[in-house]
């Protein structure tokens, strides 16, 4: 058994005093439990910060390459646009976000009404570091967003069917870009106008020309609308079947179906006379609609 008043140097062991860093920590208020979301943001930013400076010390200890080789992998512009599932099939960098949506010609609008949310399919186009699209004036779509709301815009390239030997491992083939942002409305006429010429020229190039010009009237009754890119990221898949361990041996086909989708045969309209030419701009048979 320890006796308690068995000396320690000068003093009692009970009487002995804290030293005082130590009394400080023993005053010191019990602490507030840290917030999940904010640990997360800090989280976020310090990966951010270690992976630039990695790539800032390399570069800075090896000096410029002798021959330019690949890039460094782009990071997530926010927590909330990183790919958590599959990370590998996420891309970040604008040159694939531009193109898959360069190759898109429906894009699916998410917004959100009186807690209800809804996905509003339609097309899109970009110009620069924007995405574009438009409605009409009476749209309830454009109405609830044109100033300002928050919303999710998906677009989808669908390449392939993946059939595997089990159900749960049959895929699809894709590539796709999720954005988010918050809306705004073009206000003015001549650039109402300049946006939808790059509409048109995307789908129809050459088609602008050939149309009886827009009126004032008609800009008025539709509104364009638009989002920066600058919070985007892609997923791609691009692969064949994945098995499980022994699935090879059952006596089931394998593999991927490509999927394109193609223009058919242009259909005139009943009042075109007869014998004009379909104009150039027209997509012909088979040609592909999604690059």
């Amino acid at each position: 058994r320890i006796d308690a008043t068995r000396r320690v140097g000068a003093l009692p062991l009970r009487q002995r005093r804290l030293r005082p860093e130590r009394a400080a920590r023993a005053r010191r208020p019990p602490t507030q439990p840290p917030d999940p979301g904010v640990q997360k943001t800090r989280a976020f930013a310090r990966s951010v910060e270690m992976a630039y400076a990695s790539v800032t010390m390399s570069n800075e200890r090896n000096g410029p390459p002798r021959e330019a080789g690949p890039a460094a992998p782009a990071l997530p512009a926010s927590e909330r646009v990183r790919l958590r599932r599959k990370p590998d099939r996420g891309r970040y960098d604008r040159a694939t976000i531009d193109a898959i949506l360069d190759a898109s010609i429906v894009g699916h609008i998410g917004w959100e009404l009186d807690g209800q949310p809804y996905v509003t399919p339609t097309s899109i186009w970009r110009q620069g570091d924007r995405l574009y699209w438009h409605g009409s004036t009476g749209s309830r779509m454009v109405r609830e967003t044109r100033d300002g709301a928050p919303v999710c815009i998906t677009a989808t390239i669908l390449d392939g069917l993946v059939l595997a030997r089990s159900g749960l491992d049959h895929s699809l083939n894709y590539r796709s870009v999720m954005v988010l942002g918050r809306v705004h409305a073009v206000e003015d006429e001549a650039e109402t106008l300049a946006a939808l010429e790059a509409f048109f020229e995307h789908l129809y190039p050459g088609r602008w020309a050939e149309l009886r010009p827009v009126t004032s009237q008609e800009i008025r009754q539709m509104t364009v609308l638009w989002v920066e890119l600058t919070e985007a990221s892609a997923k791609i898949r691009d692969d064949g079947a994945h098995d499980e361990p022994g699935d090879e041996t059952w006596p089931a086909w394998a593999g991927v179906v490509p999927v394109r989708l193609v223009a058919g045969t242009p259909e005139p309209e009943e009042r075109v006379p007869a014998g004009m030419p379909v104009p150039a701009c027209v997509p012909g048979p088979g040609s592909p609609l999604e690059q």
